[in-house]
Formats: C-alpha cells, sequence, structure tokens
C-alpha cells in the first residue's frame, strides 16, 4: 500500500501516512504508464500545514477579541435598558400603591398575580395571602360563581367579555364575609401564554349610602309636594320643566313625567307664554316675584296666585327657578260674590231715608250709606275706620254707648 506501489500500478491519488522515519506525511503519487515506473511526492504535513495553522490561530484571537468587544459593547447598551426597566416597575409599582383604586390582576387561569395596597384596604387580604389564590373563591359571592366561571372560560379563549373595557357596578366579596359595592373596570392583555386581566376596582360604599339617602329625600319630597294642593315646579335655565309635582300634572290632565322638558308655551300655550315671560325673565335675574295669573282650563277661567323662586348653585349663579303657585279661582268666585253681595246692601241701604251703619266690637264704623254720609257730611272712605266717638260725636256716642255694650 506503498504510494509507489499504487503509482507503479498504475493509481493516481494522495494519501496520509507515516513514512520509514516514523513521521505523518502527505503524499501524492501518479504513474508514468510508458515507462513502467511511478512518480511520488511527498512532504511533512507538519510543515505543511504550518501557515494554515497560524492563520487560524489568528483568526480564533480575533473573533475571540470581537465577541468580547460586542458583549461589552452590548451590555453598555442594555444595562441603561434594563436600569430604566427596573424604574419603570418601581415607578408603577408606586403608582399602584398609592391609587385609592384597588388594583388586581389575573393570569389566564384566574389565579391573582398582583394586588396593591387599595386592594388590601377594599378587601381585607394582605398581598401575600391574595397573590397566587383563586380570583373566583377570594373575591365573588358563591351566588355569583357559576356565571364568574363561565364568562371566565369566555374571556381566556377570545379576551372578550360583558365586562371588558367598560366600567361596571357589581357586588365583590370581603374577607370577613360581608359584601362590598364596587365600581369595576377591565383590560384584557394577551402575554403569549393566554388572555390576562388587569382590573381597577372603586369601593363605593359611601356613594351607594348617599344616592340611597338621596332617593329616600326625593321620595319624602315626591310624597310631600304630590300631598299639598299646590302647583310645585322647577324650571332650568331654558325655562324646560325639570320638576312637578302631581297636583300640578293633575291641573292640566297628564301626568309629572310627561310634563317634563316641557316649556310654559308647551303647557299653557302662546297667551300663557306672553302673560308669564315677564316674571320669568325677572326670576333668572335673580328676583323673587310674586303675581297672580289667569288661564282658561276645560273651558272655564281659572286664577291662580304665582311665586317665583330664583335656584342658584353653590356660586350664587341663578341656573333656574321654582314656581310655587296657588289656585285661587273659588277664592276669586267668593269675592265677587261678596263684592257683588256688598253692591247689592249699597244700592238697597243708598235709597234709604235712614241713617244706617254697622259698628264692630271695638266700635269702629266698618260700614255707612249715603244716607249716613251725607247727615255726617263725610265721605265713607273718610268715616270707616274710625271710633264712633270720632265719627259721631261725643253727644251721640254717649246716647248712644249703653245699646252698644248690650
Amino acid at each position: 500500500n506503498l504510494p509507489a506501489n499504487r503509482a507503479v500500478a498504475g493509481q493516481t491519488g494522495v494519501a496520509v501516512l507515516t513514512d520509514l522515519r516514523g513521521k505523518e506525511v502527505m503524499a501524492a503519487y501518479v504513474p508514468l504508464a510508458p515507462y513502467g515506473l511511478g512518480f511520488v511526492v511527498k512532504a511533512d504535513t507538519r510543515t505543511l500545514f504550518a501557515p494554515l495553522r497560524v492563520r487560524v490561530q489568528l483568526l480564533s484571537a480575533l473573533l475571540v477579541i470581537v465577541v468580547a468587544v460586542g458583549t461589552w459593547a452590548l451590555v453598555m447598551q442594555v444595562r441603561p435598558l434594563l436600569k430604566q426597566i427596573v424604574q419603570e416597575q418601581r415607578r408603577i409599582r408606586v403608582i399602584l400603591d398609592n391609587s385609592n383604586d384597588a388594583f388586581i390582576a389575573i393570569d389566564s387561569q384566574g389565579r391573582i398575580t398582583d394586588w396593591n395596597r387599595a386592594a388590601e384596604r377594599t378587601f381585607g387580604w394582605s398581598t401575600e395571602a391574595a397573590i397566587g389564590r383563586d380570583l373566583s373563591t377570594l373575591l365573588i359571592p358563591p351566588e355569583q360563581r357559576a356565571a364568574h366561571h363561565s364568562g371566565h372560560q369566555h374571556f381566556v379563549r377570545t379576551g372578550q367579555g360583558p365586562i371588558i373595557d367598560r366600567r361596571v357596578e357589581l357586588m365583590a366579596l370581603h374577607q370577613d364575609g360581608h359584601q362590598v359595592p364596587i365600581e369595576l373596570s377591565v383590560a384584557a392583555h394577551h402575554d403569549g401564554a393566554g388572555y390576562v386581566a388587569n382590573a381597577f376596582a372603586r369601593d363605593i360604599t359611601e356613594r351607594k349610602a348617599a344616592e340611597q339617602q338621596l332617593a329616600q329625600s326625593e321620595r319624602r319630597m315626591r310624597d310631600i309636594t304630590d300631598n299639598v294642593p299646590v302647583l310645585i315646579s322647577q324650571f332650568d335655565r331654558d325655562q324646560r320643566i325639570v320638576f312637578t309635582n302631581r297636583y300640578c300634572a293633575d291641573i292640566y290632565h297628564t301626568t309629572p313625567e310627561q310634563m317634563l322638558g316641557k316649556t310654559v308655551l308647551d303647557i299653557r300655550g302662546e297667551d300663557g307664554h306672553r302673560q308669564l315671560q315677564p316674571y320669568m325673565a325677572r326670576a333668572l335675574r335673580g328676583e323673587h316675584v310674586t303675581f297672580e295669573s289667569t288661564t282658561v282650563l276645560d273651558g272655564q277661567p281659572r286664577s291662580f296666585q304665582q311665586s317665583y323662586v330664583p335656584n342658584r348653585d353653590a356660586d350664587g349663579q341663578v341656573i333656574g327657578f321654582y314656581s310655587v303657585s296657588f289656585d285661587v279661582t273659588d277664592r276669586k268666585s267668593d269675592e265677587q260674590r261678596i263684592l257683588a253681595s256688598e253692591k247689592r246692601l249699597r244700592d238697597i241701604t243708598n235709597n234709604l231715608p235712614v241713617l244706617i251703619s254697622y259698628i264692630d266690637t271695638q266700635q269702629r264704623v266698618m260700614f255707612v250709606n249715603a244716607t249716613c254720609e251725607r247727615w255726617l257730611g263725610m265721605g265713607a272712605e273718610q268715616v270707616i275706620g274710625l271710633t264712633m266717638r270720632d265719627a259721631y260725636g261725643d253727644l251721640m256716642h254717649s246716647e248712644q254707648e249703653p245699646y252698644l255694650r248690650q
């Protein structure tokens, strides 16, 4: 198998072998066919690969240097970014821990992964006790857990749900077992493994109590105003009704709800609006106005004694007015009947040739007829209100006083 034998045998090739000196050599051989000889060239592999080995060593050293420099440059570039990320995480933690709203994060399995101080105050659980716990067993009331599980499974698949990207009000469970009304807003995020949720929750116990108190106050006001025989309304700055009691609605054959948003023009027509507009303008300028108005309802004239009271905001600005009206139709009718009766009485007594007068218990003159006016030489407007002594003189008073006493 020596290269020379292979060449004499007519073979051509290159072989690496150990020569008679015991050194590794590379031999190339070719036959010299016309002469029955072979040609062999050999060289020590150490001598042959020495330049290449040097270059490889240089390249390796250069590669190490390049990697080292690149690593150093990368570290220098990444270090500020890592520092910024750490600072940002600290900043977010400070914000969350000082937020008035509870912050809760859950993973795709429904386990709590973040829990701030406000969450501790709102729900009673410490951060250590809450992290890693299942949200449904910690905060969801038992009667709502089945619906929560169904909704969470849909959320994990789609990232959507009825409370995502909305503000909703619901009840949550406190550590001591009582339920807390909260306002909740939830945002969805895909972390690569699945959809996770970040939620802010606000304890609205005080707001709910205030709303309930306000509702009770409004019910009391409605109960009172609906049961007094007075027309009560509230108008905004655009002269539109924002409140009216049932008595007022009944007068106009409608309901309080149907009157909301309407104007005097809508309710009482052009004549009524023309009659009331000056008083409304004065009320909107801040003046307390009292007046009488008339209208026709069901074909009959009606009279009202009205008061417009300015409604002011906390800064004292007029934002509308209140209207309080009394139906004085019956009183006006009574006054007309009394005036008519008095006119008939005066017409009769004025044509009698006798002195007729009316004296009250304080001996003051309250009525005199024409004959008495002529006898006294004074008109009725001068006599009425005077004592009998001042009107008729001492002599007549002394004569009539015993009878007056009786």
